[in-house]
This record gives C-alpha cells, sequence and structure tokens, in this order.
C-alpha cells in the first residue's frame, strides 16, 4: 500500500482552493499568487452553444497552472480524456514519487459525497494521496468537507473517473518580492487594459432578457446552475485577491497592501450581494408566470450593482497599480472594509425579542418532518440544539426551536420587527446564510425618530469564513431529506452590534435578502 499521509488545510474559499492549498502544504509552499490573473472576466455573444447569461459568462482562462509554477514551484497537468486504466497508471506512478494527485470525481460515484447514487456532477475536488496496488482502490482526502483519508474502490473510481491534475515541484522563478511585485503590476497592467469592465456592462445589459427557466434547466436546484456558479466564481475570485495582497504584503515587505486587501474583500462582499438578488429572481420565477413588476425591480436592482462593482474594481486596480510601483506613497482609498472583529463592551443585561410570530421556516430536524434550510432537502441536526436560550461568548438568544417543532427561523424579507420597550446600547444577531457568505445592512427605529443602519452579516452555514466578524455560535451535522445524517459540519453564528449611542430602538427593518437567515435576535445595555 502506498500512503502520504498528506495532512488537510483550509482556505476558507471553494473546493479548488481548499485542494490546492493542502497539496502546496504537502511540499512546504503556499498558493497564494495563483489569483494574481484571478480578476479576467468575458462576457460573450449569444449563441446555440451559449443560449443562457450563465453560458455566457466566462471565469477560466486557465492562468492558475503556469502562475502556480512561477510564483511557487509546482508545475500542474491536466489529465482528461484517458482511460480509468491510463489515469490509475498515472496516479500509482505519481505517488509512487511522492507526488499527491487532485481527482475530480462524478459525485454519483463517490462514495464520501453527499450526493452518491443520487445525482452526477463533477466539479467537485478531491486529493488522492494513496492507493491499494492489488485492488486499485484509491484512498482520497476531501479537503473541502474536511474528510480523512477513505477507500474509493476501483469499480467506482472507474466508472466516475472525470479528469485529474497532476503536481510536480520545480524551481520557482519569484526570487524575492521585488519579482512579486513588479510581475503582479504587470498583470495588473494588463487587466486595466483589458475588457473585463466592458465585459461587466455587457453582463448587466443583458439582464432585462434573462429567462430563469432557461438558466435553470436540467438542474436539480438553482445552485447548480451556471448563472449561479459562475457569478460565485466572480465573488470567490474577489476574496481570493484579497487574500493575495495580504501573503504579498507580508513576503514583499509591503503593509500598505493590507488596506487595498480590505477593498478587494469589500468588493468580493458586493458579488455575495448580487447572488442573493439572483437567488431572490429565481425564487419569484418559481412564484410568478411571466415579467412581473417585482421581477423587473429585481433586475434593474441587479443591473446598478453589476454596474457599480465594476466601477469600484477599476478604481481599486488603479490604485494598486500605483501602490505596486511605489510603494511608500500615501494613497487615498475611498472603500476600506477593515475587519470588524466581536466587541469587547460590557453587557450588564440582555432582552431577547421574541421572534415566533415572524418565523415562517424549519431549518432543524424536528418530528414533523418539515425541516429544510436550503430547499435542497438539507437541514441541522437536532442533536445537541439548546434548549430554550442558546448562550455564547456575552450573547444570549431565545431559542425555541426543540419546543416548537415547529418553524424556527426567518428568512430576511424586508419585514418590520417590533422591539421590547427599553433604552439599549445595542443588538445580538444570531443567523446564518445559504449559497455564499453575505454581507447586508437593517435599519434601526427609535423612539425619537431617528434611525441607524447597522451592517451585518452572517458566513454560509456550511463553511465559516467570517464576513463581519462574527463567531461560532452552534455546530451541528447536517442532516438530509431520505438520507439521514451526513459526515459534514454546519454552524449558525453570533454577533453583537453597538447603537451609534444608547437609545430606546422601537422597530427593526430588515434587509430584502432571501439568503440571510435570522434565529434570533436580542437588545443588551
Amino acid at each position: 500500500m502506498i500512503d502520504l499521509h498528506v495532512q488537510i488545510k483550509k482556505s476558507g474559499g471553494n473546493c479548488f482552493d481548499d485542494v490546492m492549498e493542502t497539496v502546496s502544504g504537502w511540499y512546504n509552499r503556499s498558493c497564494r499568487m495563483m489569483h494574481a490573473d484571478g480578476l479576467k472576466f468575458a462576457f460573450h455573444p449569444a449563441s446555440p452553444e451559449m443560449p443562457t447569461i450563465g453560458a455566457r459568462m466566462q471565469v477560466d482562462f486557465q492562468t492558475v497552472f503556469p502562475l502556480m509554477e512561477t510564483f511557487h514551484g509546482l508545475r500542474m497537468r491536466m489529465h482528461q480524456h484517458i482511460s480509468p486504466e491510463e489515469a490509475f497508471s498515472l496516479i500509482k506512478g505519481q505517488l509512487e514519487a511522492g507526488n499527491p494527485v487532485i481527482l475530480a470525481q462524478d459525485d454519483y460515484y463517490n462514495p464520501g459525497d453527499p450526493n452518491f447514487g443520487v445525482r452526477h456532477a463533477t466539479h467537485h475536488l478531491m486529493i488522492v494521496t494513496g492507493c491499494e496496488p492489488d485492488t486499485k482502490g484509491l484512498y482520497c482526502i476531501d479537503p473541502f468537507f474536511e474528510r480523512g483519508r477513505s477507500l474509493l474502490p476501483y469499480d467506482l473510481f472507474a466508472q466516475g473517473f472525470d479528469r485529474c491534475i497532476t503536481c510536480t515541484p520545480v524551481a520557482t522563478k519569484a526570487a524575492d518580492g521585488v519579482f512579486m511585485k513588479a510581475a503582479l503590476r504587470d498583470i495588473v497592467k494588463e487587466e486595466l487594459r483589458g475588457k473585463s469592465a466592458a465585459a461587466m456592462l455587457a453582463l448587466a445589459e443583458a439582464l432585462p432578457a434573462i429567462r430563469m427557466e432557461d438558466e435553470t434547466k436540467g438542474c436539480a436546484t438553482f445552485g447548480d446552475s451556471l448563472l449561479f456558479l459562475r457569478h460565485a466564481a466572480l465573488n470567490t475570485s474577489r476574496r481570493n485577491y484579497s487574500h493575495m495582497l495580504r501573503y504579498l504584503a507580508v513576503h514583499a515587505d509591503s503593509p500598505s497592501l493590507y488596506g487595498t486587501a480590505d477593498v478587494f474583500e469589500l468588493l468580493a462582499n458586493r458579488w455575495m450581494i448580487i447572488i442573493g438578488h439572483l437567488t431572490k429572481l429565481n425564487n419569484l420565477a418559481k412564484q410568478e408566470e411571466g415579467g412581473t413588476a417585482s421581477q423587473e425591480t429585481v433586475i434593474r436592482g441587479l443591473m446598478a450593482k453589476i454596474a457599480e462593482a465594476s466601477e469600484a474594481e477599476i478604481e481599486a486596480l488603479e490604485i494598486l497599480h500605483n501602490q505596486l510601483g511605489h510603494d511608500e506613497r500615501a494613497f487615498n482609498q475611498r472603500e476600506v472594509a477593515a475587519a470588524v472583529h466581536h466587541e469587547e463592551v460590557a453587557v450588564k443585561e440582555i432582552v431577547p425579542v421574541d421572534l415566533v410570530p415572524y418565523f415562517h421556516t424549519r431549518a432543524i430536524e424536528n418530528d414533523a418532518g418539515t425541516a429544510n434550510f436550503d430547499s435542497e432537502g438539507y437541514y441541522f441536526s437536532r442533536e445537541g440544539a439548546p434548549e430554550g436560550t442558546l448562550r455564547v461568548a456575552d450573547m444570549l438568544f431565545a431559542f425555541p426551536a426543540l419546543a416548537l417543532d415547529d418553524r424556527d427561523n426567518l428568512v430576511c424579507q424586508g419585514q418590520a420587527i417590533d422591539l421590547p420597550d427599553g433604552e439599549f446600547q445595542g443588538l445580538m444577531l444570531l443567523g446564518c446564510c445559504e449559497f455564499g457568505s453575505y454581507r447586508e445592512s437593517l435599519t434601526v427605529e427609535f423612539a425619537d425618530g431617528s434611525s441607524e443602519d447597522l451592517p451585518f452579516g452572517f458566513s454560509d452555514w456550511w463553511t465559516y469564513t467570517p464576513v463581519d466578524g462574527e463567531i461560532i455560535a452552534w455546530r451541528s451535522n447536517v442532516m438530509r431529506l431520505g438520507k439521514g445524517k451526513q459526515a459534514a459540519e454546519t454552524y449558525m453564528y453570533a454577533k453583537k452590534k453597538s447603537f451609534r449611542t444608547r437609545n430606546t430602538p422601537v422597530r427593526l427593518h430588515l434587509p430584502d435578502l432571501s439568503t440571510i437567515h435570522i434565529f434570533g435576535i436580542s437588545l443588551w445595555k
């Protein structure tokens, strides 16, 4: 038996990012600079081969492999359209040389995947770290789902093999931080000269003709559609670009890049909001026949948000281009998304808000069998669920899910929430998101007639990647309709927010973004 004992590493991104973090870690190298050309975007004309908006979007330009070799000394090669026997021989040879292999296996034939025996998909990636030469079984790890070594029998591998990627260590060309900054500056210059900005505007202008039934045709869920996946890639690429700049700030001794990294983190949040509104548009299309005023309003908002995101990105790239050439200059950055940490303000009293009248969906396993958090049949296991109240750090929330066995959360749809009487310092929020991590704002209405907008956000319930300094409040194994408990762990998050001044709040106005779920709200002083 061959076994490389590769340790899983998480990047906080998608499965490709986690796989790359793990593989590069095996060689004691990084992979951050592979995102240097990650902002490219193209939007192609409609054609029989590209009939939908999602199909017309191009987000992958095959630049990762050369960047990995240039900056991190890992030579990567894609192997596709080969037989399973050829693939096994290739993988075995790489393992014998001490090289783990990245594998794309059809989920339907992957016993470690939630879609095993349910539906076909080949975009998820694992890492082969060992094999049984006699039986041809492969030992795989799954960094995204944090699953350790498990056996993939050869018969399933042969039926589900799609492609694999080999990685070989070579000498890196990036000798020092000066080289890395100069190389990145050249890439930024080309991006500013390129056509990505025009493509973004073309995408926005195409939205009035969108047909959601065509975008989701043949997809089990909206999350499987190209429209969703490629917008999600726009979000992930901006977040990865932010991580890359933080890496460069350290390795090129350029601390001023931290502020620019924060700007790109904010740009990533813009795309998460766009995805949330696309999800809302999909839901409206299911509920309403033909074009409606509500769908048209969402589309107009999406057009404006995409145009604004593109404009903000151009400004950020212009700043970065100058910065990489003149590191010690002072830069006037209009937007800096500084990390917001859990606020260390003493809490003397907490008053939970009764949200039961506002709850309209079930997320936690119940006797009635109505739990379905994401409309895809996934929900929280009730094992270990708090009874009555949930406490985390200095926060406390009412948590009536087990007692009610009924609806236990609300989806943000612009609701107005009446608040208990009294003067308070701030509020606490308990929630999570589906289909990604999102950041929005709620409005607090005070007794004196004033109001205050409070930005807030939550990570996706499957992956903890804080967007507003939220902390994990409760964790649970995920359940799936008809399948029972799954290995993956899911999360709820909590965050404490302060008002500008101590005041008497009377009402909260939630944002209209249906990917954000709220399980609890408390006031504190």
